[in-house]
């Protein structure tokens, strides 16, 4: 990712010799891999806490305002919103706080 970092920032006709842009290929791509796109690796996916409906709740419940990050796959940008999650409980309840 470095490397092509590189690549494009010539393209664009920066200079790389410049203080401020001397290791930014570098910071770009370790961005890239431990922060933007580390929820693409299945194993960094968060762990849902699943818990017995003991109560037997059969209504819908609904947790709105939950803050989301995410990239735009056309446009490779970051994108940050609000998502809403709602769910008729059978056998177990989602923690969701």
């Amino acid at each position: 990712i470095s490397g092509h970092m590189t690549e494009i920032m010539q393209l664009l006709n920066l200079d790389l010799s410049e203080d401020s842009l001397m290791e930014t290929p570098h910071r770009i791509a370790k961005m890239y891999v431990d922060e933007i796109f580390y929820g693409l690796d299945y194993a960094n996916f968060p762990k849902i806490t699943v818990i017995e409906n003991k109560m037997k709740v059969d209504e819908m419940v609904t947790v709105r305002d939950i803050t989301l990050t995410s990239t735009c796959d056309h446009h490779f940008v970051t994108i940050d919103g609000k998502a809403t999650v709602a769910y008729i409980p059978k056998d177990s309840v989602i923690g969701l706080s």
